[in-house]
């Protein structure tokens, strides 16, 4: 799925580094204050960053460090950039055709999909060396971690499946067959499911991490302005967006 990349038109991204901000409720005075008093996001700088005007995917933010590690696909790196000095730090060299990137800062290593070589590469925090290149995924895409098994969770787009990394060993567990495409793939921590967009099919597949199985389909549909999902066991209707 491809809806988070970026797509520049000069030799720079705009990082956008943003602050939530809860928002009194004023009475407003005119009509633009009408339009801008419930809006929670401020920009508050643009930075350059290295390497040819090509496509940006997804990123990932270590919270805990401060750092932001951006795929920058179609010049092959992997961006690290530090959201406190507001600053590259790295700029990281053989990750072909990068698309999804995860940090997990309890393990102390970034995961990105390089999808040029259907392989996932684990990169070490502190050193930011690649410590393995975990494979064959047909289309490595979108990425997500589970913290309970300690299992990284892989779209893999023209595979049909999601795969399954152990961190533990950095190894191949299995590929979970989805009957479709793999767009998007997160981890729920509040029902402690993976979640995966199965475009072909307009569905959400849940997985259970410690089981590897899937243990629900929900049909997605347009309703209006909005995104909802109707459960294939219940036909229960629940919000996405």
């Amino acid at each position: 799925m491809r809806t988070r990349a970026v797509h520049m038109n000069k030799v720079l991204t705009l990082v956008f580094l943003i602050l939530a901000m809860g928002l009194a409720a004023t009475r407003p005075s005119n009509a633009a204050s009408e339009n801008t008093k419930h809006v929670p996001l401020k920009k508050v700088a643009d930075i350059p960053m290295p390497g040819p005007a090509a496509r940006f995917d997804y990123q990932s933010l270590d919270s805990s460090q401060g750092r932001l590690y951006i795929a920058h696909m179609n010049a092959d790196q992997l961006l690290v950039f530090d959201t406190k000095k507001r600053e590259v730090v790295a700029n990281l060299e053989g990750f072909s055709r990068v698309h999804g990137v995860w940090a997990v800062p309890e393990l102390g290593r970034v995961y990105a999909s390089v999808t040029g070589e259907h392989k996932v590469a684990a990169v070490d925090m502190k050193t930011l060396q690649i410590l393995s290149r975990v494979g064959p995924i047909n289309y490595p895409d979108g990425i997500a971690y589970a913290p309970g098994p300690q299992r990284v969770f892989v779209s893999d787009e023209h595979g049909n499946v999601d795969a399954v990394i152990d961190t533990k060993t950095n190894s191949l567990l299995a590929s979970i067959p989805l009957g479709g495409g793999a767009g998007n793939t997160v981890y729920d921590s509040g029902s402690g499911h993976i979640l995966v967009a199965v475009h072909e099919k307009n569905e959400v597949v849940a997985i259970d991490p410690a089981t590897m199985r899937i243990i629900g389909r929900h049909l997605a549909f347009d309703h209006g302005l909005k995104r909802r999902c109707v459960s294939a066991e219940s036909g229960n209707v629940f919000r996405l967006s």
